[in-house]
């Protein structure tokens, strides 16, 4: 069975709006510890000329200064990468221009033409159209990048095609930054973690960035969680440029203070380099907004988040040791009191039913649109649904998450995209030719029967199923928490992979066992009984 789909980080970006109240204030930070089942959330903030450091939590470090507290970062180590590579241009050592097959010449085999063509400033910026991850690993596993090497990722680059030439629509691919990495070794002469000591953390003071913590580092590390359990450190071989550095809050300040103030830094022209839109939205793997530059991080235990705002001197961090927040729970307080909507006049059904569908957004990422309540809610692929409030014509918004949705019609009035407007960023998502789902949406109360620990064949892994924002989350051990929709009684579907779950009842009506279903095999797993 193929495995789930596993990330380094989230399809979207959090919420990047800067608002003028400390994260660590209630409402943000220390509220949202307060219901935190384990691990603690550090905030950082450059406000007013000075560095603000918080910690909050049930499992705050004792005795360490919370800006200490090591942490891993996941995706933000991609930007590192970027970095390497505006220097590299620099150096005239790659440009960005520079295809696969010329930076790996014959070194590397390729069965597509089209990935041999593949520029290095489509890696940097997600338009590749290369997959998110590799087929040829075992991603379930609680260490799912500890063994994958640069000879595997030789191998299936060596396999993999893509449908079309690029430049493709921003589509994020861990692979891609992984081979983006490589590539500037080859270039640069030496490894990707010392290039990274070298080149950057040693010049900008950051003694506590690195892959592989010192004995020091690691007693200050914070131990991964995943909701109220024990989560596992990762580990990265091939898959390091993508997301393999651990960092701490005062060393993220002094990335961010560079990326305010390049021109203070030793880094300033490679800096001013990366940070220059390569596509839409985002440079040399930084994504970029309206006088922002941001990245966010997710690994098996570990949320993170980066924010700088160059022109109002401002450093946002929070770097949370639990999988199960995120660093947007920690944001959104103070960004959506600067979001301004009003709730327009409510629609019927009747009206609401031209919004009802489903929509492309980048190559992986699916809007869904249903009726539900009376209103019109919307999700993500591998995201809840949340309910959007009609603001005028064609255009509904979400307070919570301070973003509008804006809907798009052809010559003929019929309604043929949607734009997300978020983070100061629009994605626009082509309507697909396919109808939207038609969900059972139960209460929460009412999903409680079919929650518990489920024993799956092989006897080492366990599926755990939990109640989360009124939506079914199934784990199996190893990968994450990911959503299940029910589309008739008792039958779950995930929105991310192609695989179902049917639950089965014993001659009293309570659940014993699941079924799952993917890639045409049917497998049982038995309910624990408590």
């Amino acid at each position: 069975m193929k495995p789930l789909l596993l990330a380094l980080a989230w399809l979207s970006l959090s919420s990047v709006l800067l608002a003028q109240k400390p994260l660590s204030l209630a409402g943000s930070a220390q509220n949202i510890a307060k219901s935190m089942p384990r691990g603690c959330i550090v905030t950082g903030e450059w406000r007013d000329g000075k560095a603000v450091y918080a910690i909050s939590g049930p499992d705050k470090p004792a005795n360490l200064p919370a800006e200490k507290v090591v942490f891993e970062i996941g995706s933000i180590s991609k930007v590192f990468t970027g970095l390497l590579l505006a220097q590299a241009v620099l150096e005239k050592k790659l440009t960005f221009e520079t295809t696969l097959t010329q930076a790996l010449n014959a070194k590397q085999a390729f069965a597509d033409d089209k990935v041999a063509a593949i520029t290095l400033a489509q890696l940097a910026t997600h338009t590749s159209g290369l997959p998110r991850m590799p087929d040829n690993a075992d991603f379930t596993v609680a260490d799912p990048y500890g063994t994958y090497d640069t000879k595997k990722l030789g191998e299936w680059l060596a396999s993999v095609k893509i449908e079309k030439a690029g430049p493709h629509e921003m589509s994020y691919s861990n692979a891609g930054v992984a081979i983006l990495g490589h590539v500037i070794e080859r270039a640069l002469g030496d490894s990707w973690s010392n290039l990274v000591r070298d080149r950057i953390t040693q010049p900008l003071g950051m003694h506590d960035t690195m892959p592989v913590p010192t004995a020091e580092m690691r007693q200050r590390l914070a131990p991964p969680f995943d909701g109220k359990k024990e989560a596992h450190e990762w580990t990265f071989q091939a898959f390091a440029p993508a997301g393999g550095l651990r960092s701490t809050a005062a060393d993220m300040m002094l990335f961010g203070r560079a990326l305010n103030h390049p021109e203070s830094s030793p880094l300033r022209e490679a800096i001013q380099l990366a940070v220059k839109p390569l596509a839409e939205g985002i440079g040399c793997c930084f994504f970029l907004g309206d006088d922002l530059i941001a990245h966010n991080g997710g690994t098996g235990g570990y949320r993170t988040l980066l924010q700088a705002k160059p022109k109002t001197d401002q450093v946002r961090i929070v770097l949370i040791n639990n999988a199960e927040l995120e660093p947007v729970m920690v944001t959104r307080p103070l960004d959506r009191e600067q979001f301004k909507a009003v709730e327009g006049p409510k629609l019927s059904e009747a009206e609401l039913k031209p919004y009802v569908g489903v929509f492309k957004l980048g190559q992986e990422g699916k809007l869904t649109f249903v009726i539900r309540d009376g209103g019109l809610w919307c999700k993500l692929t591998g995201q809840v649904f949340l309910p959007y409030l009609h603001e005028k014509k064609d255009v509904f918004f979400h307070r919570g998450v301070a973003a509008r949705l804006i809907f798009g019609r052809d010559a003929s009035g019929v309604i043929t995209s949607v734009t997300l407007d978020q983070n100061n960023q629009k994605q626009v998502a082509k309507r697909l030719d396919e109808q939207a789902p038609e969900y059972l949406f139960r209460p929460a109360k009412e999903l409680e029967e079919f929650t518990g620990v489920y024993d799956f064949f092989p006897p080492d892994k366990v599926f755990t199923i939990e109640v989360r924002r009124g939506t079914l989350f199934v784990q199996l051990t190893g990968q994450p928490f990911l959503p299940v929709f029910e589309t008739k009684p008792g039958h779950f579907e995930y929105d991310v992979v192609f695989a179902s779950l049917e639950f089965e009842r014993d001659e009293t009506g309570q659940i014993k066992r699941l079924h799952i279903t993917q890639n045409g095999l049917k497998l049982p797993a038995l309910k624990r009984r408590k």
